[in-house]
């Protein structure tokens, strides 16, 4: 059975919806039907209250499932979509760049469908660098990889040491 599996990074995102759960909801069944899937559940929009900020929305369909973060502050979104249905990945960056109202040069679109495991890229933002690492379900590079494990492994209070 072949796989399909995308995730688009955007940031300069102008649109005033990155907080909207009815936006996003609205979104995620375009979504579904521009790729012509089966909703089984959803689409579910949760806001996250701490931490980043913003909204994580998902649908699961009969042939898998979509899921978005948003994150208000920064202005950004990533979306993820495994499907076992070919998808097109140019009416896919269209649609995302109208509705976010995106620049194209604010898109990232990251396409394991059809790269081999070797040359995947850094899932963060930004970044083109190689992918080594899984951290938290990410694909990530050496120097992200090492960011996150100091950030997890620090001491969360330094007012002893001194």
């Amino acid at each position: 059975m072949e796989k399909h599996h995308i995730v688009i990074d955007a940031w300069n995102c102008n649109s005033s919806g990155l907080n909207d759960k009815l936006f996003i909801e609205r979104f995620l069944k375009q979504l579904a039907e521009r790729t012509k899937v089966n909703i089984l559940h959803g689409p579910v929009v949760i806001n996250r209250k701490e931490g980043i900020l913003g909204l994580t929305g998902f649908l699961i369909s009969e042939s898998s499932h979509i899921t978005l973060h948003s994150f208000t502050v920064s202005k950004e979104i990533t979306l993820e979509i495994y499907s076992y249905k070919k998808l097109d990945t140019y009416k896919l960056k269209d649609y995302i760049i109208s509705y976010f109202d995106i620049d194209l040069s604010a898109l990232k679109i990251i396409n394991f469908s059809n790269l081999p495991e070797e040359n995947i890229e850094c899932e963060e933002p930004r970044c083109t660098r190689k992918a080594t690492k899984v951290w938290g379900g990410r694909k990530v590079c050496c120097d992200h990889y090492d960011e996150y494990r100091d950030k997890e492994t620090a001491p969360s209070d330094t007012s002893n040491y001194w």
